[in-house]
């Protein structure tokens, strides 16, 4: 009896064996593929919230906002390149287009300006609503500062670029009082300089008498500066955001108390000239 019993262990492991090699799943580049990675971790200061994402080898990923008492949690499809707030109040991140929208576009060889472009996120830890805006290049925020935050937006669609502004659209894009004053300064340092050259030409100095090449370099040249885009200011707490237009570089203060615009205006507008603002 204990023979058969013998007998019968070793036939049913070996089943049991056979069994599951038959189950296992071949390692091949689609498995690959399927295998996940956690990656850019973000814990706030007061470590209440981790903010981390989790990435396929192919394909969309996900950003994860949980707390860290287990009482919340929330995913949003391809967030990445995450940000949480001086207060820990907040998240601000980066939005992948679509995996297969970007691979199509590629396939397609469609120009540069016409590939799919990153979004971007903010969040209020803790709650559901997800505040987006489209064609965002970069993002920042101060490295001590709180209630604020700057996005760089990408140059407009080819189709969109050349509409008229119609009274809906300006309505709807919150152009700031100071860019209309700095319009005015802009419009006054030209009048000055220009009657400057005038009256340096006259006293016989030839390079003023002239077109100044060193304020407006060549189009396409060595020193030719790309034209700006519009950068965002936005108040967290008051959701409020500031247009500034025709940047090209932006910087904050330390503590969030002074913001720096690199500003270069197209040929076309006149009254605008490159300038820095604080």
């Amino acid at each position: 009896m204990k023979i058969f019993n013998h007998f019968f262990l070793i036939v049913f492991c070996f089943s049991c064996l056979v069994n599951l090699q038959a189950q296992k799943t071949p390692l091949t580049h689609a498995v690959y593929d399927q295998w996940q990675s956690v990656q850019t971790r973000n814990l706030s200061n007061d470590g209440a919230w981790v903010v981390y994402t989790i990435n396929p080898q192919e394909g969309d990923g996900e950003m994860v906002i949980q707390s860290t008492d287990g009482r919340y949690k929330k995913s949003v499809p391809r967030g990445y390149m995450q940000d949480i707030s001086e207060d820990s109040k907040y998240v601000v991140f980066k939005i992948k287009a679509p995996y297969q929208v970007t691979r199509q576009a590629r396939i397609k060889k469609k120009r540069p300006d016409d590939m799919p472009r990153d979004s971007i996120g903010f969040m209020e830890l803790g709650k559901d609503s997800i505040f987006k805006s489209a064609r965002v290049k970069t993002f920042k925020m101060p490295e001590k500062g709180i209630n604020w935050f700057a996005y760089h937006m990408e140059k407009p669609m080819a189709d969109t670029a050349g509409r008229k502004d119609t009274s809906a659209s300006r309505a709807r894009r919150p152009v700031p009082a100071v860019d209309s004053l700095q319009k005015i300064i802009d419009s006054l340092n030209n009048r000055i300089n220009t009657e400057a050259k005038k009256k340096k030409g006259v006293d016989g100095d030839p390079q003023l008498s002239g077109p100044d090449a060193e304020d407006d370099p060549p189009a396409g040249g060595p020193g030719a500066v790309p034209e700006g885009t519009d950068l965002i200011l936005f108040n967290t707490a008051t959701k409020k955001r500031t247009l500034f237009p025709y940047i090209t570089e932006y910087y904050f203060d330390k503590n969030g108390k002074s913001l720096i615009l690199s500003r270069y205006p197209p040929k076309k507008d006149s009254l605008a000239r490159p300038s820095v603002l604080w």
